[in-house]
């Protein structure tokens, strides 16, 4: 197997994209019910079911993200409310009763089922990519790889996700402009940059910066027509300023905290890009042509861009409310960015490069002392016993931190090696093929701008939003590596360097499966945590599997809320726990899911809430409240406590309610019967009901009055 074949034939790309079809299929299959992040999966699924209901982002509630994906999911919920049912048992009349189906788009498997199917199509754009400069089987290796790395290892439809996997078709639509400079391939990645900012502004805004940074590429490539002055002119003036400019920006979040190793680790790449460029463009014509020429490449991909935001911003121009969006989408996470952040490397982090480097630098001075063959194998077997002994012992923590350290600190060094390439090509030293050239400084724009998707969030979610780009790049780096040595280096050993690229690449994947796929990712690159999955939730809108503490916990509070209140009534659940209002169906009162306040003033919000809206349910999530504002006011609790004074305690939350939920429960609920969700997975995906079943009150799935027990979770402990 060659890695640098080219397909043949596009039979053969359909055969290997239909194959990864399949594979993902099965992938999304095993992960789509598995473990859940209520907090963040319980906020997207109750904005969604907010816009549905007409609610408008940042002028209704509170938001910090553009709301594109908002809208997004609301359509979704729409669309699968169709053919996604619930059947539950009705009491009619008293002592009759009858089967009804219930809409169960809103559920937290609809926001995770498209993102899968969004994922798996957009991994299909990654294979026309590669298919540039890779064979067929790599290439599929590759985007198998990194389906690990992807939206299955955090399965939350975060806007980040959508915002990565638009940057991506960008991507391969700038590719597609590059090799056929049709001006409609560069409106097309004008509408993907619009689409991501519509998601996600940051990385809207980085595919933006990674666009630019290629179209000043393209406009670089050196001309060698007869008769023109090859000297500084406008449009190396006008790069610089705008390159300057960028860095003086990126420059600026930095200075924040002034912690050198962040400075490096975000600079490294766009610095090393943008002084390769502009030693490219020193050696072009200065021709003001030229400039002009790309000054109208740039205003088409703008011209894209704005036409597919326009639409997005009308609702709010309609109901003025620009400044809302303005301040909650834009100013505020603006003037927040590098405020507060911490640095996750350490001194001795960098060792972590040496095995990487070491096999790279020895490779290399054999290739040019032209070493014979088996001493080249003797490297790659070593280094890939060497790999596999390292993973193996991942599971001690020391190893573990070590490994993620060594994928982190790769992204800026690759990007680096890349400019430099770019950079000796352009001086004549090394000579790559025109289109692995291109598709080299285009992986390494996407590379480097989005080394910027960490910050400032520096943790190991950010980093899995950036692997696909990394990845992209590794692969192009290792093909035209051994495509330029393909005519001085013997056969053999040109097996045993593609042997180790499939090395690394085994590595990649293998730890990404035990150690990524497996682990709660909110400790990725800290500790490696198994998630367990020990009971699936009884709830229809979650029917996922958890643990048990998780299934004790939500079943009773969302059940307490559920008996206690109507459909659509409200209900005062804060802060931080929007999962209350998704997985229930009852409704905020508030624009906000923090702390309520009116004119400062948490009683005034509370109190009006309770008269005009005539609550009768409150959730009180005491370890989101480090203030313990609601505990902290006497005057408050005596209120609540009039109006509500039954008090439950489950895991971090209070719930107050006028009634005890489980005299109320059985005096709603059939002698017989409850119910529990439970999924059939054998009609998935094409019919993925959810059944209910009825079920004597012994092995009801609604918990009965819970046994004085000792334990703090899931059981009563104080009652008033």
């Amino acid at each position: 197997m060659k890695l640098t074949t080219r397909f043949p034939r596009n039979a053969e790309l359909a055969l290997f994209a239909l194959l990864f079809l399949v594979f993902f299929y099965f992938f999304s299959f095993a992960v789509y019910d598995l473990g859940w992040y209520p907090r963040e999966e319980g906020t997207y699924l109750e904005m969604a079911i907010r816009v549905g209901r007409g609610d408008l982002p940042h002028r209704d509630f509170e938001d910090s993200t553009t709301g594109g994906v908002h809208f997004f999911h609301s359509v979704v919920v729409e669309a699968l409310s169709g053919w996604t049912g619930v059947q539950k048992w009705k009491e009619v009349t008293p002592g009759e009763f009858e089967t009804v189906s219930e809409t169960m788009g809103q559920s937290i498997l609809s926001g995770r089922l498209v993102l899968l199917a969004v994922s798996a199509l957009t991994s299909l754009v990654g294979l026309l990519v590669l298919r540039r400069c890779l064979s067929a089987a790599m290439s599929f290796l590759v985007i198998f790889v990194c389906a690990f790395w992807g939206p299955g290892s955090y399965l939350v439809p975060t806007p980040g996700w959508y915002g990565v996997l638009t940057a991506l078709c960008g991507l391969y639509l700038l590719l597609r402009y590059s090799e056929t400079r049709q001006i409609g391939w560069l409106f097309a990645s004008g509408i993907a940059a619009g689409a991501g900012i519509f998601f996600h502004l940051g990385y809207g805004l980085l595919q933006v910066l990674a666009a630019v940074l290629f179209l000043f590429y393209l406009d670089s490539e050196r001309s060698d027509a007869p008769g023109e002055v090859k000297q500084a002119g406008p449009a190396w003036g006008f790069k610089s300023a705008v390159l300057v400019s960028v860095q003086l920006l990126l420059l600026y979040f930095l200075a924040k905290e002034r912690q050198l190793d962040l400075l490096a680790y975000f600079m490294l790449g766009p610095v090393a890009l943008s002084a390769g460029w502009l030693y490219l463009e020193w050696g072009n014509p200065g021709s003001g042509a030229r400039l002009r020429r790309l000054l109208g490449q740039l205003g088409i991909y703008a011209a894209a861009m704005v036409l597919t935001i326009l639409p997005y911003l009308l609702p709010y121009l309609i109901r003025a409310s620009l400044g809302p969006l303005w301040q909650e989408a834009v100013a505020g996470p603006f003037n927040a960015l590098g405020k507060g952040i911490e640095s996750p490397f350490e001194a001795r982090d960098l060792l972590a490069l040496a095995p990487a480097n070491i096999f790279v630098l020895v490779l290399w001075v054999l290739h040019r002392e032209k070493a014979p063959t088996w001493m080249i194998g003797l490297i790659v077997v070593s280094t890939a016993v060497g790999l596999f002994y390292a993973l193996a012992r991942c599971y001690e923590p020391a190893s573990y931190r070590q490994t993620w350290s060594l994928f982190r600190l790769v992204l800026p060094e690759a990007v680096l090696v890349a400019a430099a390439i770019l950079s000796l090509d352009a001086a004549g030293k090394v000579r790559w093929e025109g289109g692995t050239r291109r598709l080299l400084a285009l992986a390494a724009c996407f590379a480097g701008c989005f080394t910027w998707a960490q910050f400032p969030d520096v943790s190991g979610i950010s980093f899995l939003y950036a692997f696909p780009f990394l990845l992209l790049l590794l692969a192009v780096l290792a093909s035209g590596g051994i495509t330029h040595l393909a005519e001085v280096t013997p056969q053999a050993a040109r097996w045993f360097l593609t042997t180790a690229a499939v090395v690394w690449l085994a590595f990649f994947g293998l730890f990404a499966w035990a150690f990524v796929l497996n682990s709660d990712a909110r400790h990725l690159a800290e500790e490696f945590v198994p998630r367990t999955h020990d009971d699936r939730l009884g709830l229809d809108r979650a029917p996922v599997f958890v643990t048990d503490e998780d299934c004790r916990i939500y079943e009773g509070i969302i059940r307490s809320v559920r008996v206690c209140s109507k459909p659509g009534d409200y209900v005062m659940a804060f802060p931080s726990c929007p999962e209350v209002f998704a997985l229930s169906g009852r409704r905020n009162p508030f624009r906000t899911y923090q702390v309520p306040r009116k004119d400062e003033l948490v009683y005034r919000a509370v109190v009006e809430a309770f008269e005009e809206q005539h609550v009768e349910v409150l959730v009180y999530n005491f370890r989101a409240d480090v203030n313990r504002t609601l505990m902290k006011d006497a005057e408050l609790m005596e209120y609540v406590r009039k109006r509500l004074p039954e008090r439950s305690v489950y895991g971090d939350m209070v719930i107050y309610t006028a009634e005890e939920p489980w005299v109320l429960w059985a005096k709603r609920q059939p002698d017989y019967g409850a119910e529990r969700a439970r999924i059939k997975k054998r009609h998935w995906p094409w019919d993925p009901r959810i059944i209910i079943e009825p079920r004597f009150k012994s092995d009801s799935g609604i918990p009965l009055p819970p046994r004085e027990e000792p334990g703090p979770v899931g059981s009563v402990i104080e009652k008033s």
